[in-house]
């Protein structure tokens, strides 16, 4: 599993189509780690600065961008969760996860068990991703 920080790319350089960022990050993978083909590829659908596609052909970027056996949607929160939780070393933990926003809100809570998964606690009607965002300008783990 890859799992690359990501906070602020949209802020500071717009994604301006979904094929151009399928296509950079599956060159990148291949050209660091040799994969062409996946077993499963997890998404999120999303809508950007431009998105001007439906669902399905949203789904064909990341089809042509990313041969795999299947591929599974993911709400964009409990992919941040997901992503940090499994990759941990805790059996169980509660995560927060905040940003500007997603597909299934802009700060969760999540009660996370390697046995029974991921499950929301709450949702919490707060924006601290703009603020976030701007304090990372000045925190060195945060920018990169």
């Amino acid at each position: 599993m890859i799992n690359e920080k990501n906070a602020g790319w949209c802020q500071y350089k717009p994604i301006w189509s979904r094929h151009y960022i399928g296509d950079l990050v599956s060159s990148y993978i291949k050209d660091k780690y040799g994969f062409t083909d996946f077993g499963t590829v997890i998404h999120q659908h999303c809508t950007s600065y431009d998105d001007k596609w439906t669902t399905e052909s949203t789904l064909h970027e990341y089809y042509t961008a990313f041969k795999a056996s299947s591929y599974h949607e993911m709400r964009h929160h409990e992919a941040h969760t997901a992503g940090t939780f499994y990759q941990s070393s805790f059996n169980n933990a509660i995560a927060v996860s905040f940003d500007g926003g997603g597909n299934d809100g802009i700060f969760n809570l999540y009660l996370c068990d390697r046995e029974m998964g991921l499950s929301l606690i709450d949702q919490i009607d707060i924006d601290l991703g703009y603020t976030y965002m701007q304090f990372g300008d000045f925190i060195n783990d945060i920018r990169k």
